[in-house]
This record gives C-alpha cells, structure tokens and sequence, in this order.
C-alpha cells in the first residue's frame, strides 16, 4: 500500500510505477538471480537489520511529506513558525526544505540498492558494493522488459551529483530559481528549473518506497 498524505499526483506515479516494479521483481526471479530462502534464512539477522533501516528511511520520508504538504498548503505560517521559533527568513526556510528533501533523497537511492542486493546472488554481472548507478545500469541491460522502464526513473546523475556536493541553486533575473549540478566539478553542469528537480526528487523516493511494498509482498512467495 502506498503512504498515506499523497498528493493526487503522488498517487497516480505509485499506481504507475507498483506494476513496473513488480514486474522487475519477478524478471529478476526469472533469470535466477534471488538467493535460495534456505541462504537468506542463515542471515536473519541481516535481514531483520535491513527492516529496521528501511522503516527509518519511510519514517524520514513520511516526515518530509509532512514538511512539503506545509510548505506547499500554507506556506506563510510555515515560514511565520520557524521565524518565530528560530528567526529563520524566508530563504532560509525554503532551503531547509530543499535539503531535506535532497537528504531523503540519497536515502532513498540507498535503499533502493540494498533492498535489492540483499536478495540477488553475488554473480555476474553483479558484484561486492554495487553503486546505485552500476545496479541501474544492469537491471537496463539484463532484464529487458522492465529494466528500461525502471531506469528511466532513476536519476543517477542528479543522485551522484548530490551525493558528491556538486550543486547550487541560481536565482534568475525575473526571481525564479534554477538548480545547477554535474557529477564532476569539470563538468558543464545542467540548469534545471528548481521546481522540476524537486517534483523528480519526490517522485524518485517513491520509486523506492514503492520497492520496499513490493518486496515485502512478492519475495516471500517467489524465493526458493
């Protein structure tokens, strides 16, 4: 089940995106990539460690929902709040809420890797330590029918780039703000529309909440 407190929006991606998901799940089955059960039971504890991590990261995210339904449904009370509370100005309320969303972010690409490598088997093509970007890059490859699908939501640059630091925000002439990032210092980097970089940040912590839901459900039924 999705999180309660959806945008509409929020709610019709998670409705798109559980079918593809699933459907990876069951393609990576397919190609007998998932650890037999009997090998996952030795490691309960790991297992139980992973649970405990994955509850955190949605409790986060749960809270960041919160954090953007007040800025998004009554922003100038938000804003009046911590400046009563904290003497924080406008700008710095806004960029409290963009790292927090940025953070929930990283979490959750994080999430997304480990809930799957914990499960697949340590063989080619995978490999120990398998980056966020590297396990994208093999689900596209590999499994043909989701992969792709699965990959187009997935922002590995905007994640390196975040995770490396290497981002600022540039207000513009006419006031509005645009987000710059590159996954190298030496890199040009792209300008985006700050607003457009969050809606993708949001969207991509459902992408992996949505794969939690989906794991807890299917795994115990598909694994040997």
């Amino acid at each position: 089940m999705p999180p309660a407190g959806l945008l509409e929006a929020e709610q019709q991606y998670w409705n798109e995106i559980e079918p593809i998901l699933r459907g990876l799940v069951y393609e990576i089955r397919d190609k007998g990539w998932f650890r037999p059960k009997t090998e996952l039971e030795q490691e309960k504890e790991i297992g139980e460690r992973m649970m405990i991590i994955s509850t955190r990261i949605n409790t986060h995210l749960f809270m960041t929902n919160d954090i953007t339904n007040a800025m998004e449904s009554n922003v100038q009370a938000t804003i009046n709040c911590l400046k009563n509370c904290f003497g924080y100005s406008k700008e710095d309320t806004f960029s409290l809420w963009i790292y927090e969303l940025l953070s929930i972010f990283l979490e959750s690409t994080e999430m997304f890797t480990k809930n799957l490598m914990i499960l697949i088997k340590q063989v080619d093509p995978f490999y120990p330590k398998m980056t966020f970007g590297g396990l994208v890059a093999i689900l596209k490859k590999h499994c043909p029918k989701f992969g792709p699908q699965v990959a187009d939501q997935a922002d590995v640059i905007l994640r390196n780039s975040i995770a490396h630091g290497i981002y600022w925000m540039l207000v513009n002439d006419n006031n509005s703000i645009d987000f710059c990032y590159s996954e190298e210092v030496t890199d040009t980097p792209k300008n985006e529309p700050l607003n457009k970089v969050l809606l993708r940040v949001r969207k991509h912590n459902l992408l992996s909440s949505c794969l939690s839901e989906v794991l807890s459900v299917e795994i115990p039924s598909l694994l040997a």
